[in-house]
Formats: structure tokens, sequence, C-alpha cells
């Protein structure tokens, strides 16, 4: 007996998705700043207010952050603006959510974009009327390393019960590839070297490769403040792989400020990976500035059986019209600095000898210095300008001349 028998095919269809990373340029303006970076990646620039009468910060006057939103009120000739570097995305979407309160048709914000770094700018759209939304638009036309939004006011001046706000403002990217960046990096200058870490971002590359770095000078210059630097760097291709360098910091003693130099990437064994990122190393100078106000205060303190001693120096003599006995009053004498080193290199010089007595120990001693180098009264000749004030020769009795 046959007996008909149905055949059941399940056919089961597995759908898929592959999803790109994403680098992400956001600002929820959760805090009372121009400066938040909510995204995987960070804004170019904070919030840079312009115009009429505005740029008092986020805190106050007709463009500032309250409630957790970017509020525009009462605008006239105000406008802000933020840059990003796109120049590694393939494309980008910027979003954000908005508000609108009494503004017409000619009393409207604009949004709008520049790829030149502001010389110009492209008008997305505009907020207008009393209602809310949210704003999306493809910028990929306007992609490049000094992207910059605006919103701005173009039109008529706002009444005072106009009111525009926004929040959440977003560029959504898509990598166009595999990228290396650096970040900044800051170091007192007694540190002795700095170090640099460099991040596989963006895409996995097509298997391992490697990356050139240099260092360059900027208000930091080598070898005088760091010891120029240059290497190669290894990755293994995925994303997220580090690895990093160092770069020796100067000590000079030399008062001369915080200076700074570049770190750049000049090369790698895949012409796929974005190597345009650049960082920025900062030297703290760890030197006091001569010229500054110091606080007359205790130096040292101890408690000790015996005596001290204490000796003085003058820096200025009399060279002509010296009276021939003293006089309390002020004559009309010249002076002249002081120079008793025989030293060429020296605009000034003097000396003062302490003999330490048989048997006792010098528990502390201090050289203190101190006076006005550049005089207006005539009869004294100046030192030239290019004295540096900040080195002094500490004649040692015993080992002859020292340079601080």
């Amino acid at each position: 007996m046959f007996r008909p028998r149905l055949f059941i095919f399940l056919l089961m269809v597995f759908a898929v998705t592959f999803v790109c990373g994403q680098d992400t340029y956001l600002d929820n303006f959760s805090t009372v700043s121009y400066s938040r970076n909510d995204g995987n990646q960070n804004w170019a620039s904070d919030w840079v207010e312009n115009g009429q009468d505005t740029n008092n910060g986020p805190s106050s006057q007709y463009i500032n952050v309250t409630g957790n939103r970017l509020r525009f009120y009462y605008i006239w000739g105000e406008n802000i603006r933020r840059s990003v570097d796109l120049s590694s995305a393939s494309s980008a979407i910027l979003s954000f959510d908005w508000q609108t309160v009494s503004l017409t048709s000619t009393q409207r914000l604009a949004v709008q974009i520049s790829s030149n770094g502001g010389v110009s700018y492209t008008t997305l759209g505009y907020l207008t009327g009393t209602t809310t939304g949210t704003f999306s638009q493809d910028i990929s036309p306007y992609l490049s390393a000094n992207t910059v939004i605006r919103f701005n006011n173009i039109n008529s001046n706002w009444a005072s019960n106009d009111y525009a706000y926004v929040d959440n403002v977003l560029i959504s990217t898509t990598p166009s590839g595999p990228a290396v960046t650096i970040d900044d990096e800051v170091v007192d200058e007694d540190a002795g070297i700095v170090t640099f870490t460099v991040t596989h971002t963006s895409l996995n590359a097509g298997g391992p490769f490697t990356v050139n770095y240099t260092t360059v000078n900027g208000s930091a210059t080598a070898p005088v403040d760091y010891t120029s630097s240059s290497g190669i760097l290894n990755f293994n291709g995925i994303v997220g792989d580090t690895d990093q360098f160092t770069v020796p910091i100067s000590d000079d003693f030399v008062f001369e400020g915080d200076e700074t130099f570049a770190v750049q990437f000049t090369g790698s064994s895949d012409g796929s990976v974005n190597i345009s990122d650049t960082a920025t190393g900062t030297i703290l100078d760890d030197e006091s500035d001569p010229n500054a106000t110091r606080p007359y205060e205790e130096r040292d303190a101890r408690n000790l059986m015996g005596n001290f001693i204490m000796r003085g120096n003058t820096n200025l003599q009399c060279v002509s019209g010296c009276p021939a006995t003293p006089t309390t009053n002020n004559p009309g004498a010249n002076m002249a600095y002081i120079d008793v080193d025989s030293d060429g290199t020296t605009q000034n010089s003097s000396s003062s000898n302490i003999n330490i007595p048989v048997g006792a120990n010098v528990e502390w001693a201090g050289l203190y210095w101190g006076g006005m180098y550049n005089s207006s009264n005539s009869g004294i000749t100046n030192p030239p300008g290019t004295l540096n004030i900040d080195q002094v020769k500490f004649r040692n009795p015993v080992r002859g001349l020292i340079l601080r």
C-alpha cells in the first residue's frame, strides 16, 4: 500500500547586517560649558561666540547654555561656531534637536557650514516659528580638516521674546579607511622624557603596518629644549592597537616660559592608513620669572646655639663727581657697574669674603641678589638689550667659576 508522504522543507534565511564603525562628535550641553566632547571623537575647537554684543562665555548674555541646551535670545548680529576635523571621513551627517519661540519668517536662526575654516559659509536650513523638531542633513560635500558649523542670525533683529534652543549637536561620520591618532602631551621641564601614545582608529587595516614619525621644532627647539626624535611604530592592523615612543626633554635652567614642539607622521607601509593627525608637546618651564615680584617671606628657620654671619656688597661705584668725603645728601656723582672678575661676558660682578672660624660648621648658606638693571638716570651706562638676566656666574673659592 502506497502512503503519500509530505516533505516539508524549512528555508531559514539569516539576515546579517555589517555595520561600519562610526566616529561621532557630540555636544549634549549637560553642563554650562563650550568645550564638551560627548562623542567618541573630540571637536577641533570649543564653541566660539562672535557678534556685536556677546562673547561672555556659556553662562550669560544672548547666547548661553541653560537647562542642558544651547539658548539663543534676543539675537541681533550674534552667532556661535565650532570646528571639527572631518578629513578622515568618507561621509557625515549633522543632526540636532531644536525648539523655537515666537520666531517669524524674517526672525530666524540659520544653520550654516563651512569647509574652509569659516572663510565662507553655506546655509543648510533655518529654524523659525514656535515649534520643536529634529534637524538632520548630509554634510559630506563639506568634509575637510577645517569644517565649521555655525548658528547665525542673517535676517531681522529678534525681539526680546524671541528664543531658539539647540541640543544634542551630533556629527556622525563614516571613516574612509584605517587611521592613526596621537594625543597631545604636557610635561614638566625637569621630567627627563615625555611619552607619546599612537592609536590605530577608524577601520581595521588589511594586515600589520608601520608608521614613521618625527619631531618638529616650535617655540621649543632641539637640542636646547628637547632631543630631536624620529622612528618607526608597529601596529597589528586591528583597531585599538597602540604603540608608544619617548622624546628626551632638556632642563636648561633658563626662564623662557612654556614652550611647544610638534610630532608629525611622515609615512606608512600601508598607503590606505590616514596619517594626517599631529600632536603638540608642551614643556612647562620650571624656572621662576626673574622679573616677577617675590614675596618677602621666611626662607629658613632653625634653632641653634651660636652666631650668624651676614655679608653684603654693592653693585655700583662712583666713577666721576665723587665727593671727597662722605655726604648725607645726594651729590651729582656718576655711578658705574662694578665688574671685578675680568670676564668680558659679564656686565656686573662683585665679591664679598666670609672667613669661617676654625671648628665652625655651616648649617645653611644662601645667596641673594637684586636691583634695577636698567636705569633712566644720566651718568649710568645701561647694559645691552641682549643681556641674559636669568644667568648668574658664581665663583666657588675652591673649584673656580660655575655657570648657572
